[in-house]
Order: C-alpha cells, then sequence, then structure tokens
C-alpha cells in the first residue's frame, strides 16, 4: 500500500514537470545577444567607448554664398567648426514657412548622406513632441536671410524626396552677417556640376575649389585590438577557431567572425534564414549605432557617411576620418568604415577596422601640394570614358597605407566618388596623372 502511494506521488510529479517544461518551451523567448533589435548598454570592455548620434554627423562640405559668388570652408580648419556649432546652437520654430529661399547671402550645409528626420531633431536639441517636421530626412541645409521680413530661416531639403521646407530660426540678420564674413582660412569656389530645379538645394550641386591646396602628410603608431574580446561580445558561446588559408576564422553556429592575415581588419556574419522577416521601425542609422556600441565601441573618429534600404536589407557606413577629413582609401581599397547590414530584426553583417591611431602623429617632414578641383574636374572630364552624369561627388581627404603592423601613414589627395565608389586622383608629374 505504501509502494502505490509513494508510485502515485511519483507519477503525479513527473505530470506536474511535464506541463511545467512545456510552458516553458512554448513560451521561451530565444536570447540572440548583440543581434536583438534593442538598444543595448555599451559593454564594459577594453575596446572602444560608447557614442550618441550627435558625435557622428560631420557635414561633408560647408559653402559660403554672397550672391554669385561662393567660398568653401576646408574641413579640419578652426572656421569650419566654429561655423557648425554656431548654426547647430541656433533655435528653431516649431512651425514650418512657405516661401520660396532666394540666398542673396547664406550659409549652405552639406551632409555626405540624409539625416534621419528623428536623428536631425536630436541634432538641434529639439524637442520632438513640440516639432513637427513634414519630411523624412534631410541631406542639405541653407542658413538664408529673407530680405522683406529680415528675419533668418533655414531651409531643410531632402534629394531622397525632392522636397524642401523652410523655418524660422532665432538668428539674427547681424549674426549671419558676421558669420559670412571673408576669412584667409576660405577658399574660393565654382560650381562644377548641378542638376536641373527651381530649388536651389535639389540642383545637387558639386562645389570645387579653384585654388591650390597645401596639406601634409603624417604617421601614426596604430595598437591592435584583440579579436577574443570581440568573439565574446558576438558569441554567447565559446567560438571555435578554424584556419582557412591565410585568414583567421572563428565559428560559433552559423555566425562566422574573420579576421585578415594581419589581424586589422574584422568581419562577422551571421545570416537569416527566412523569407519575410519581420521590419524594424528603427532606422538602421540609428540601430546600427547602437550595435557598434555595444559590440566594440568607437575608437578614432567616424562620422556616418552613407545608408540605404533596398527593401530586402538595410545598411549603414561610418567613415574613418583625420580631424574631419576623412580617410577614403586603405591600400587601394575603401576598407575604413565601420559597416553594418540588417534584415528583418537581424544584424546579419559586421566589418570594421580593429585597430586604432595614437592621438599624435610622429613628426612628419614635407608638404603635399595639391591642385585646384577645377583642375582635377577638368582631367577628369578629358577623359574618354568618363560620363559627368555617374559622378556625383568631388572631394580632398585621405589614403591610408601601413608600411608594417605598428605605423600607418596617410597622404592628402583628391578623391571623386563615380558610380557610388570613392577612387583616388594621382598625380604622377606636373602634366600627368592616373585615375586608380
Amino acid at each position: 500500500m505504501k509502494y502505490e502511494r509513494t508510485k502515485t506521488g511519483v507519477l503525479i510529479g513527473l505530470i506536474t514537470l511535464s506541463f511545467f517544461l512545456t510552458y516553458q518551451l512554448w513560451t521561451f523567448q530565444p536570447s540572440s545577444g548583440p543581434l536583438a533589435e534593442t538598444t543595448q548598454e555599451v559593454v564594459d570592455n577594453d575596446l572602444g567607448e560608447g557614442r550618441i548620434f550627435t558625435e557622428l554627423v560631420q557635414p561633408e562640405q560647408i559653402v559660403f554664398h554672397r550672391g554669385e559668388e561662393h567660398s568653401i570652408l576646408p574641413r579640419g580648419s578652426q572656421l569650419f567648426t566654429d561655423v557648425y556649432e554656431a548654426l547647430l546652437e541656433t533655435g528653431l520654430g516649431n512651425q514650418t514657412i512657405m516661401e520660396p529661399a532666394v540666398a542673396g547671402q547664406g550659409i549652405e550645409i552639406i551632409f555626405p548622406d540624409a539625416i534621419p528626420r528623428e536623428m536631425f531633431i536630436q541634432l538641434f536639441d529639439l524637442n520632438p513632441d513640440e516639432v513637427s517636421l513634414p519630411i523624412r530626412d534631410v541631406d542639405r541645409l541653407l542658413v538664408y536671410e529673407n530680405v522683406e521680413s529680415q528675419q533668418v530661416n533655414l531651409q531643410l531639403a531632402s534629394n531622397r524626396e525632392e522636397q524642401v521646407i523652410n523655418i524660422e530660426t532665432t538668428m539674427g540678420p547681424t549674426e549671419l552677417s558676421e558669420l559670412l564674413l571673408l576669412n584667409e582660412e576660405e577658399r574660393p569656389a565654382e560650381v562644377v556640376k548641378e542638376s536641373e530645379s527651381e530649388e536651389m538645394l535639389l540642383r545637387e550641386t558639386l562645389y570645387t575649389t579653384v585654388t591650390e591646396e597645401t596639406m601634409r602628410p603624417e604617421t601614426y603608431r596604430v595598437e591592435t585590438m584583440p579579436v577574443g574580446q570581440f568573439n565574446d561580445l558576438l558569441f554567447n558561446e565559446e567560438a571555435t577557431r578554424q584556419n582557412v588559408t591565410s585568414d583567421r576564422v572563428y565559428t560559433a553556429g552559423s555566425r562566422m567572425v574573420r579576421t585578415n592575415s594581419n589581424g586589422t581588419f574584422l568581419e562577422y556574419r551571421n545570416p537569416l534564414y527566412s523569407s519575410d522577416p519581420e521590419r524594424s521601425s528603427t532606422h538602421i542609422a540609428e540601430r546600427a549605432i547602437d550595435y557598434v556600441n555595444s559590440n566594440g565601441g568607437w575608437t578614432d573618429e567616424y562620422a556616418l557617411s552613407r545608408w540605404t534600404d533596398d527593401g530586402n536589407s538595410e545598411h549603414a557606413e561610418f567613415r574613418f576620418s583625420l580631424n574631419h577629413v576623412p580617410v577614403y582609401t586603405y591600400r587601394g581599397e575603401g576598407q575604413m568604415i565601420m559597416e553594418v547590414r540588417r534584415v528583418g530584426l537581424q544584424m546579419t553583417d559586421y566589418n570594421r577596422p580593429i585597430f586604432y591611431l595614437n592621438n599624435e602623429p610622429l613628426e612628419e617632414d614635407g608638404k603635399v601640394e595639391l591642385p585646384a578641383g577645377v583642375e582635377v574636374m577638368e582631367r577628369l572630364q578629358d577623359q574618354p570614358s568618363f560620363e559627368l552624369d555617374k559622378l556625383t561627388n568631388l572631394q580632398i581627404g585621405y589614403h591610408m597605407s601601413a608600411p608594417n603592423t605598428s605605423f600607418v601613414s596617410v597622404e592628402p589627395a583628391w578623391f571623386y566618388e563615380y558610380e557610388g565608389e570613392w577612387k583616388r586622383v594621382s598625380f604622377a608629374q606636373e602634366n600627368d596623372y592616373e585615375l586608380e
């Protein structure tokens, strides 16, 4: 009798345990670690630091307009920084106004790619509950004076949407005039390409310099970040190391981390096997920042340079810079970017440099004389296969090389964006050049 009672008790316990385990199975939500579509805390590690969006946005160009004359502020100059910060500190009204922007004089701000509306509101430190912007993103700004009302307004343009809106500012005409005072740091400029539009900011105008520029090459010591710490962040379990040719590959299930032979660049892959993934409501640029914050963080200087959304996948890029001057190529390739790709809610690709520069460059002798932008433009157009419609940008930047794993050197050069790819223009001799 006692045996039967014991057996009954054990049976009841097993049934109860079965119900509990079944419930846990049905309600279980798998943890995807750093892949979850949430804003995460910055992991405490010895790698990079966490940053917010406003620290990762820099204009590509600031242009002064004085009637028919234009000038460009050199990136990296104190004038560039002062003007940009002054504009960000300008108060904006809560309502849009209807008027054409006639830039007798004004300041144009051009970003490398469009800034999402929510992030633009953060950039100007506005209250999202009080500001309503009927525009999804902003890639150009124009601060100008309405001569009739003597009011300084801000025009916002989205070339993706082909739309402009105008907002009142708290800046006075005198303040705008003071910002536009002639300064020895600015460079006279000309328009070398623009499309047709009634709205100035929708012409996608390409400005470039008419005078030569002098810059210095520099050399820096570098430090490499340990790939093991990235594995700890990207994998929730111990990774298996595999040796494949000269690359180093680490895997955990379908996830993979690969570093190059020098251990200076990292690629992370986590493929999503779904034909119809759920879409995220968080913009890819914002989500990418959170993801980098939680998976190695930021070193050196980076700024949002590009983002895409083709309906199936989204990706964001943050380009490496030195004193706001972008590094467009590394050993002939455009690797100096943080890149994050998302499919549905899952981050499927993460590419980045895993080395950083010491703060101060080594002593460097010599200067590089760069030709005027208009001269570069003329030489580009002399190429038989060159098509102006495929040119989207022309900028001064750096080419980075690595003589060994302890040092990198940067050399100033002209770069042009052609069919979505940045290429260097190398002037071999005074009257000779080559395109890379």
